[in-house]
């Protein structure tokens, strides 16, 4: 990413969702914090990761959405986020 290879404006969207993922690390999460990501960050987080060209880098951030889901939304429901998500992957490929 220093050498130029990405985008500015792709490199803040990235680097929002690594800082989003260390911001709710430390505090205490609040009904209002989850039904923010559910209704704004969660949908535009994923579609950010979607677009992402690098497998190393799609992976990284994949990881920080997961654990950013553990946090906020909780175990149980961070694997039903992901099951919908394989699901929806599962169809496009049969297709």
């Amino acid at each position: 990413m220093k050498d130029g290879l990405m985008g500015e404006f792709a490199k803040d969207k990235i680097q929002s969702i690594i800082k989003y993922h260390e911001d709710i690390e430390k505090k205490e999460i609040l009904e209002a914090d989850k039904i923010e990501y559910k209704t704004k960050k969660q949908k535009e987080f994923w579609q950010i990761q979607s677009i992402i060209g690098d497998d190393y880098l799609k992976q990284v951030i994949k990881n920080h959405l997961i654990e950013i889901e553990k946090i906020v939304l909780g175990n149980d429901e961070a694997k039903k986020e992901e099951v919908k998500r394989l699901k929806a992957q599962i169809e496009l490929l049969e297709k």
